[in-house]
């Protein structure tokens, strides 16, 4: 069987370790800068970020039509991953670099620093879906086992999650210890300097990991047929495609649920945190040290699953799986209001959090191991790969996922900035 090399799969792992370290830099580092740094105003910020939701909408199904119609002597994926990893740092650090909101009389020079942010930000988000989308389309190109190709993948996911818990935890508080060192004079508190080091820091780090994955990795799977699709053409092959089409739905129906997610950001800013009044980290290590826990071990146990039982099947069980915990944890809250700090319902709630991680960690693989089987199936009644254009699904899946995991981390990081100036102040 013509697969990759041990070689192969550790620079994969690593380079989408070192990708998510950078996405890390992004999604929990940048709101904060925005927001406690150079003070950009919340409803500026919230359009910025709305506006690139809906580039996201566009670009990644471009770049997917972009990929199938690559044909090199490096294959589909590997141009883009050998010279993305440069530009994507290089625009991780210019959404840092920016002047401060409010610092100058001037109202133009104030509108000038919000454009620069959208602007960045925008440049940013095209030059990671450069990389992004062929990261993940990469995998189902690199072997002809499918068994080697569900296990590289479902690898690739615990590799993004330790490079996000790198950067995710980091950024913020090595900003914060470091001010110091920038200060420049008694009214400057050094936080911009600090945290525009601590970007470029991670952004080279996470970039010259990265790299290893375009120069040391190798696509074996070829195309039947060269012919080049245009994007309408692709998004006729997605219609026609019925397991793709019924992956798509099936994520479209089970996005409500999602919502449930939100009770743990409930959980811990308002009620353990007493909207920011006491610590929680206890409480936040404990229960979210389950979740974690919960979606490695579904990320390592999800291949052989795959191949012993039905994926669809598994695919309904793992969305139960991640949606009735967070249900059963409202109830618990319903019933007893005042008592969820007792050990018993925190023996629970951990159980609930293992329980809600390993259906996100489960669906994670899934989506990932099901868009690749509708390409070999797409390609085995037509002769045509369509690797781009149906990974690009799964990297939406992916970004809308981390966009919760941010907003409930930033909520945290919020609710411990305040503990923190009320603890000086007090």
């Amino acid at each position: 069987m013509n697969t990759f090399t041990k070689r192969e799969k550790s620079a994969y792992l690593i380079g989408v370790a070192g990708q998510n370290i950078i996405y890390g830099v992004i999604s929990a580092g940048l709101p904060y800068y925005y927001q406690s740094v150079i003070f950009l105003p919340a409803m500026a910020i919230s359009i910025i970020f709305a506006v690139a939701k809906v580039i996201d909408a566009v670009k990644d199904p471009l770049m997917g039509t972009l990929i199938d119609r690559t044909y090199s002597k490096w294959g589909k994926c590997r141009p883009y991953l050998i010279f993305s990893p440069v530009f994507v740092c290089v625009a991780t650090i210019l959404t840092f670099l920016n002047g401060t909101y409010g610092s100058y009389e001037s109202g133009k020079a104030n509108f000038l620093i919000i454009v620069w942010a959208a602007l960045s930000y925008f440049l940013w988000g095209v030059a990671f879906t450069f990389a992004d989308v062929p990261l993940w389309t990469l995998p189902s190109l690199m072997t002809e086992s499918a068994k080697d190709r569900n296990r590289i993948l479902a690898q690739g996911r615990i590799a993004a999650s330790i490079g996000a818990g790198i950067a995710v935890p980091l950024i913020v508080p090595a900003a914060q210890a470091l001010s110091g060192l920038f200060s420049k004079t008694p009214d400057d508190s050094g936080i911009k300097g600090a945290s525009i080091f601590v970007c470029i820091f991670l952004a080279a780090l996470g970039a010259a990991l990265f790299q290893l994955t375009g120069l040391m990795t190798k696509e074996r799977v070829k195309n039947n047929t060269n012919e080049k699709f245009s994007f309408r053409e692709n998004l006729h092959i997605i219609s026609n495609c019925k397991p793709f089409k019924q992956l798509m739905i099936s994520g479209i129906i089970r996005s409500p649920a999602m919502l449930f997610s939100l009770v743990q950001t409930t959980l811990f800013s308002y009620y353990y945190g007493d909207n920011g009044k006491t610590s929680y980290l206890f409480y936040l290590a404990l229960l979210g040290g389950g979740n974690v826990l919960g979606q490695f071990a579904a990320n390592f146990l999800m291949p052989s699953f795959a191949d012993k039982y039905d994926k669809k099947n598994l695919y309904f069980i793992m969305s139960v799986l991640n949606a009735v915990p967070f249900l059963l944890i409202f109830c618990m809250y319903l019933i007893a209001p005042g008592e969820l700090s007792r050990p018993v319902y925190l023996l629970f709630f951990t159980v609930f959090m293992i329980i809600a991680g390993a259906g996100q960690g489960g669906i994670s693989v899934l989506q990932s191991v099901m868009t690749a089987d509708s390409v070999e199936y797409y390609q085995s009644c037509t002769g045509y790969r369509p690797d781009g254009v149906f990974f690009f699904r799964t990297n939406v899946s992916y970004k809308g996922f981390h966009g919760h995991f941010k907003y409930n981390f930033r909520g945290s990081l919020r609710s411990c900035r305040i503990q923190w100036r009320r603890g000086e102040t007090g």
